[in-house]
């Protein structure tokens, strides 16, 4: 019904009390009377539903961005233990299967995979590959392994087995190892390592510089306090541990085995040693000669670096240092072995050749 149907019909209100024409047309002395019309009642009506929808609105896009600012991490987390009729998703008992052992020498034809994790600066081993190497991702084909959809398309079309792709990377581990089933290559699984507590840091300054409002006028400490953060994350993921799911010791044991019998570690805070034993490891080689080749490293390492707004070396011994070491106590367990883990894989990749293997 349109305000043009409506009849006028004489509505009094004032303050001290209501009369129309069913209650008789006397009008209080007095009193001031504000005559009002249905169109006008459809009108205000209107407008207030108008409000109310722009008002549910704004705050269903604030929610919108606070889970989103979450799901940086827990999205990744969810991915490996809420889909178990999918079968893109691996079975827990080995979800690595499809990485070769990287005692396994040499990796020949074998697919590199980066796992990016969020906060860890693994971009800056990316930003080296593809600039200073001259090789080949598989977004570089038009496939963007660093989603669900397109994990799934790279297996789906057998991506793993066309040679043009020199290497893909994702923050979903188990289904980027799921993506390589039906190949005729399989994976080898790098993985750059930082503190937990600066992964946190560099994590939390990253996406409030996005402008996400869950952040707006948040500190550190105040995000470690709230329910943005998802702790221990990699070893969840390593497990496939669901956020609801408790962590154990016997947890972080397991999660140290698949490292050290899966993955080739490197170092956030040791960039340019990480680089040297990828190489060598890979047996990468480029036209460039050496001291070219070492600039372009230096230069790409600066122009991929994370610019934060504080220095996360400030927070070093502080409370909230102390804070996220208790909440990501299994990841900072799981930190300290992968720096042993580091030098022990040091001494074999510079054998001659790599792992004692021919």
């Amino acid at each position: 019904m349109t305000p043009e149907s409506l009849d006028d019909v004489s509505v009094v209100s004032s303050v001290s009390g209501i009369t129309n024409s069913s209650f008789g047309s006397n009008v209080i002395p007095g009193v001031r009377t504000i005559e009002i019309t249905k169109r006008d009642v459809f009108n205000c009506t209107v407008a207030a539903m108008f409000v109310f929808a722009v008002m549910t609105t704004l705050f269903g896009l604030l929610e919108v961005n606070r889970i989103t600012a979450r799901s940086i991490a827990s999205d990744v987390v969810r991915s490996v233990g809420d889909s178990s009729s999918d079968e893109f998703v691996l079975t827990v008992s080995d979800p690595l299967s499809k990485f070769r052992d990287v005692s396994n020498y040499p990796p020949q034809t074998d697919l590199p995979f980066v796992w990016v994790i969020p906060g860890a600066d693994t971009q800056s081993f990316q930003y080296v590959m593809k600039q200073c190497y001259g090789l080949t991702s598989m977004k570089d084909l038009g496939v963007d392994t660093s989603t669900l959809e397109g994990l799934r398309l790279m297996r789906e079309r057998n991506l793993v087995s066309d040679k043009r792709a020199d290497y893909f990377f994702s923050p979903f581990l188990v289904a980027a190892a799921r993506s390589l089933t039906g190949g005729s290559r399989h994976g080898r699984l790098i993985v750059s390592f930082q503190h937990p507590n600066m992964r946190e840091f560099n994590l939390f300054y990253r996406l409030k510089s996005l402008g996400h409002p869950a952040y707006f006028d948040m500190s550190f400490a105040d995000y470690l306090d709230s329910d943005l953060i998802v702790t221990n994350w990699m070893t969840r993921l390593l497990l496939k541990k669901k956020l609801d799911e408790e962590i154990t010791l016997e947890d972080v044991t397991n999660a140290k085995g698949l490292l050290r019998k899966k993955a080739l570690v490197l170092l956030a805070e040791d960039k340019l040693e990480s680089l040297k034993r990828l190489e060598r490891y890979f047996r990468w080689t480029t036209t460039t000669n050496d001291g070219a080749l070492s600039d372009c490293i230096t230069k790409s390492l600066e122009v991929s670096k994370i610019k934060l707004d504080e220095d996360p070396d400030l927070y070093r011994g502080s409370p909230e240092w102390a804070t996220s070491s208790k909440l990501n106590e299994y990841d900072v367990m799981l930190f300290e072995y992968v720096q042993e883990l580091f030098e022990k894989q040091g001494a074999e990749i510079y054998m001659d050749p790599p792992f004692g293997n021919q």
